[in-house]
């Protein structure tokens, strides 16, 4: 094991990053499986009628496929991150929570009555821009899912998980298996 104040080499630390961005590419795939494959056409928003084959009750992914989208965007998307833009563990922590605190926000936006107020309290130099007819559909038009949060946070410490995970298979050596300090330090 590495002292805690140690960073990993340069190579270590390519490799943990691309490992990271790989395992969150195959999340936003399978994500997006979900919805060409699950989701009825018109509930999803700028893919197009013509790509989308599925819709079917039981779906491709079975009951997953209905909350497996929150819990693979705040994976995937802590992830590329943390790949990114993280140095510290301070960092990796403060990502993590951010994209836990995103999805959350939108998720709960989907409740009738919030969503109704934030649309209609949006400022007009706002609601005019590009995009925000999707945001207001997005609120509008989705439903609010107490499952959905649970995998939003499943989701978010998945991905720290991963981060852990990832630091720690380049660190540690094959006789040692303890771990003496915490598993993200020196790696960011």
């Amino acid at each position: 094991m590495q002292p805690p104040n140690q960073r990993i080499s340069a190579k270590n630390l390519q490799i943990s990053r691309l490992g990271l961005v790989m395992a969150a590419l195959a999340a936003l795939s399978i994500g997006l499986a979900i919805y060409m494959l699950d989701r009825q056409p018109l509930t999803v928003h700028r893919l197009g009628e013509g790509l989308m084959p599925g819709g079917s009750v039981n779906g491709v992914f079975g009951p997953l496929g209905s909350n497996l989208p929150s819990f693979l965007h705040v994976y995937a998307f802590t992830l590329l991150s943390v790949a990114v833009a993280a140095q510290t563990h301070r960092q990796v922590v403060v990502i993590g929570m951010a994209w836990l605190l995103i999805d959350g926000i939108f998720e709960f936006a989907q409740i009738d009555r919030v969503a109704r107020f934030l649309v209609a309290e949006t400022p007009a130099w706002f609601s005019n821009g590009p995009g925000f007819g999707s945001i207001a559909d997005y609120f509008l038009k989705g439903v609010f899912d107490p499952a959905d949060v649970l995998f939003i946070a499943a989701g978010s410490f998945a991905a720290y998980s991963t981060v852990v995970a990832a630091h720690w298979g380049l660190t540690r050596t094959r006789g040692d298996r303890s771990i003496r300090h915490h598993p993200c330090a020196g790696l960011l």
